[in-house]
């Protein structure tokens, strides 16, 4: 009992300071955003949907890095609210550290998942955290890690028989970005309660005063073109309709590889939901990467032939070294998809091509 209060106290006073030196040497961060959000729903003076004004001429409250906009649902900058109530490094620090937090248990419930023990838990649990889109999550101070952690514990309550409260932390993620929705369909096709639930809960979100104006933020304040998918931009250069056949095509197989697999547990679907997911969303920034730390580490345990695990570690490969290019190279707009596809049609290929072998379908469950 005293080693683990031990390792507790040292994990805790590490993330302190590691956090608190982050806060203070980082800049060009995201952070802005979220805690002008919070001042915003903190201060009575402004109506709440300030949230998304873009022509702030003056810097009212004191924020000593460059404004960002706010692109997510009124709801979650009232859950973020508390963070206005503190310094802004200090703010800054403590979101920091609840990513740290958040990413670290999302890991923990993979693995347990997965019923890792031993080297199998300890290791992969300890080297996740140099994955690149996550270090660059971090040093940005973005949310994608916290939203791993809602896909996480939603397939935990999933897998735990409690899909109505599954698909409603997806639907809470949402509000987020929306993409986990997509995840959701995946999910649903194996219980038709987990998206149910989903739509139901970011429809009554989008109820909430603010959603008006949440929607139109993505028109007046477009997103940088080196952020737009290079499929999505070549596509949609011939016409929109190529663009929307890919997403038909992409969304297709991969629902019917769940659809033919839906026996199988919900980290196995959820694994390659996330990959389709980032291939047929017009925008995708590096640090969305985070989520596909669940499927790598899936593919640790995938007991099939090696062309699968290799295809898997090519694909860690490049998306990983991509990351030493971000933000600076458009060469990463490249680098993403080409990983995406190598960590995707493997998925896809063994489970439309194998699964009337008894043995081999086992294989795609990561039993």
């Amino acid at each position: 009992m005293l080693k683990k209060f031990i390792v507790v106290a040292i994990i805790l006073i590490t993330l302190y300071y590691v956090s608190t030196f982050m806060s203070n040497y980082t800049y060009n961060t995201d952070f802005p955003a979220f805690y002008r959000a919070a001042k915003v729903i903190c201060d009575s003076d402004v109506p709440n949907t300030s949230v998304y004004e873009v022509d702030f001429k003056t810097n009212k409250y004191n924020i000593p890095e460059a404004f960002v906009h706010y692109r997510f649902s009124v709801l979650i900058a009232y859950l973020m609210s508390p963070l206005g109530l503190l310094p802004y490094n200090a703010a800054k620090a403590l979101m920091i550290a609840i990513n740290f937090l958040a990413y670290g248990f999302s890991m923990v419930i993979i693995l347990y998942l997965k019923k890792a023990t031993g080297r199998w838990f300890i290791y992969p649990l300890a080297l996740s955290f140099i994955w690149m889109p996550f270090i660059h999550d971090i040093r940005f101070v973005q949310v994608n890690s916290l939203l791993l952690f809602l896909v996480t514990l939603s397939v935990l309550f999933a897998a735990k028989n409690r899909p109505f409260i599954g698909g409603g932390i997806l639907g809470l993620a949402a509000l987020f970005k929306v993409f986990p929705i997509a995840i959701a369909m995946v999910l649903g096709i194996k219980n038709w309660r987990i998206f149910v639930s989903c739509a139901v809960t970011f429809g009554l979100a989008l109820l909430f005063p603010g959603t008006k104006e949440w929607f139109s933020s993505f028109a007046y304040t477009p997103f940088l073109d080196k952020l737009y998918s290079v499929i999505y931009l070549a596509l949609k250069e011939n016409s929109i309709v190529l663009y929307g056949v890919y997403v038909s095509i992409i969304g297709g197989l991969t629902a019917l590889t769940a659809y033919r697999c839906r026996d199988h547990d919900y980290l196995s679907l959820t694994a390659l939901a996330i990959p389709a997911t980032f291939l047929t969303m017009p925008v995708i920034e590096y640090f969305h990467l985070v989520l596909l730390i669940l499927t790598y580490t899936v593919s640790l345990f995938f007991k099939t032939s090696i062309y699968y695990k290799t295809m898997a570690a090519v694909s860690f490969i490049f998306i990983y070294l991509s990351g030493f290019l971000f933000p600076f190279s458009d060469l990463t707009n490249y680098i993403i998809p080409f990983g995406l596809i190598l960590l995707w049609v493997p998925l896809v290929w063994h489970g439309l091509n194998d699964f009337n072998a008894t043995e081999e379908i086992k294989s795609f469950d990561y039993q």
